[in-house]
């Protein structure tokens, strides 16, 4: 099977940005589950809701590059 996306760029430069980075965004979202998953095995010294909710945003924030998007 072959799929090809059409884009008209420069109109549709953000879901074009979307759908490149799409393996990326992905991979960022397994290292965060796989974080997370051993953050509760092993503890991760959070003391508040709010401290590991900053740090998820953290998390993210540091690999995926939401201006491109925009």
């Amino acid at each position: 099977m072959e799929v090809k996306l059409t884009f008209n760029l420069p109109d549709e430069q953000s879901q074009y940005n979307v759908c490149i980075d799409g393996m990326d965004n992905w991979q960022t979202l397994w290292d965060l589950d796989q974080r997370c998953r051993s953050s509760l095995k092993h503890g991760h010294g959070r003391q508040t809701p709010d401290e590991v909710f900053e740090f998820v945003r953290e998390f993210i924030s540091e690999r995926v590059n939401f201006e491109r998007v925009v």
